[in-house]
């Protein structure tokens, strides 16, 4: 097994050709090659037979088994193995949740155990901070190739073994088990789940309904179909987001045109990769819009099935923003050649300071706030009031400063994009 210090840091130089992830220890995994590979063209057949629905099973069968099979599998892995399971959106997932939406939803999906899944994903954002491109267990941007870049990061990687699979991920994985000991069964028995699940329910469901052999066989067929599908929407997270899109945060990009079949993924990686533990995927109008994701969760959180759902603080946020903002104005002066924007970036930065002083001063008086109901029972009915109404006060001030902070900031960003907007 070759050790993380001997494998050679792919920062320092970039990929060439495909055979050179050979020479940093990784090698074909033939298994699973195989599998993807058949299962691939097994789908590419499914699409044919689609054309002759057995009668016994019926179009409409078909079609709500289709779809009710992607819907779940997709939900499964961006609601609950992504946002809830990777990246801890709520620290209490209820027991009914990881066995419907851990054993049998993220299983259906076919893309490894639940704890795999995370594990590796949790690799990935770690890249971040460290840019071990070799780390990542899809990184969108270890070749010099462009076209290379896509295929390794929406499916090529997992025709390989990782070299970091028994150091890295394996340590990762065993934290994602320790915090879920529920989900070990699923991770230790992954292959007999994936067979009941994907291969030996769909049959019975079709065999019961049609009562033949023949539309037992073919349901399983369509859901041979549909884990391939959620396979390809969900890698396209991996691939489209990451290379092509807007805005772009760290290594990756933020991309508000390729959302809706990832259930809102796709807009998630450049606040996502910002702010990992909030359970949206991005800030402001257009992160509600375009993340189903979301409220899949507002829903969950509704019913308790899990905790209260995290959310960065309005510091963050506004840092980001106001960042991305300021990086996206850079570039449009640079592309003028304008010789302006040393005077727009001095203002633009001092009224970002100040917008983050003030995002913090309201964030920590919301803190107080909060902590002021935990602990409530210390006070009298008369002094619980009276303090509510000072901190309800302060928070009102603390706002309406924010607002006027914003709208300064926001008027700045105005007027610097109306001078790019003439021939300088």
């Amino acid at each position: 097994m070759i050790s993380d210090q001997e494998i050679k840091r792919p920062q320092e130089q970039k990929l060439g050709h495909l055979s050179d992830v050979l020479k940093l220890g990784h090698r074909l995994d033939w298994i699973i090659a195989s599998y993807l590979g058949i299962t691939q063209l097994v789908a590419l057949c499914a699409l044919v037979a689609l054309w002759f629905i057995p009668e016994e099973l019926g179009q409409k069968t078909v079609v709500i088994y289709l779809i009710a099979h992607i819907a779940f599998a997709v939900f499964s892995i961006t609601a609950y193995a992504h946002r809830l399971v990777s990246h801890k959106a709520s620290e209490r997932i209820s027991p009914l949740l990881h066995l419907v939406f851990g054993y049998v939803g993220q299983t259906s999906a076919v893309q490894g155990s639940l704890a795999s899944w995370a594990g590796q994903h949790r690799a990935h954002h770690a890249v971040d901070a460290h840019q071990r491109h070799d780390e990542d267990p899809y990184s969108a941007v270890w070749f010099t190739s462009g076209w290379l870049n896509f295929w390794w990061s929406h499916m090529l990687c997992y025709f390989f073994c990782n070299p970091h699979g028994q150091t890295t991920y394996a340590s990762r994985i065993n934290v994602v088990l320790r915090q879920y000991p529920i989900m070990t069964l699923q991770h230790r028995f992954y292959p007999i789940f994936l067979i009941l699940i994907v291969y030996l329910l769909p049959f019975s469901l079709g065999l019961t309904i049609s009562g033949s052999w023949q539309g037992g066989g073919f349901l399983m067929l369509m859901s041979i179909l549909a884990t391939v599908i959620v396979q390809h929407i969900t890698w396209s997270v991996n691939s489209f987001t990451h290379l092509w899109g807007q805005d772009a945060a760290r290594s990756s990009a933020k991309n508000n045109f390729f959302w809706l079949l990832p259930m809102g993924e796709g807009n998630h990686h450049a606040d996502h990769h910002d702010a990992p533990t909030d359970f949206r995927n991005g800030f402001g109008t257009l992160g509600w819009l375009l993340d189903p994701t979301r409220y899949v969760l507002l829903f969950l959180r509704a019913f308790k099935l899990v905790g209260p759902l995290r959310r960065t603080s309005l510091a963050v946020e506004l840092r980001v923003i106001t960042e991305r903002k300021i990086a996206s104005l850079k570039s449009r002066f640079e592309r003028r050649r304008s010789e302006l924007w040393s005077d727009y970036e001095e203002r633009l930065t001092a009224l970002k300071a100040d917008l983050c002083e003030r995002a913090k001063h309201f964030d920590a008086i919301k803190r107080e706030k909060k902590a002021l109901l935990a602990r409530q029972s210390e006070h009298t009915r008369e002094q619980l009031i009276a303090l509510k109404a000072e901190l309800q006060y302060k928070l009102e001030l603390a706002r309406a400063e924010l607002r006027h902070s914003y709208r300064q900031f926001k008027l700045e960003v105005q007027a610097a994009t109306r001078v790019t907007s003439f021939a300088l």
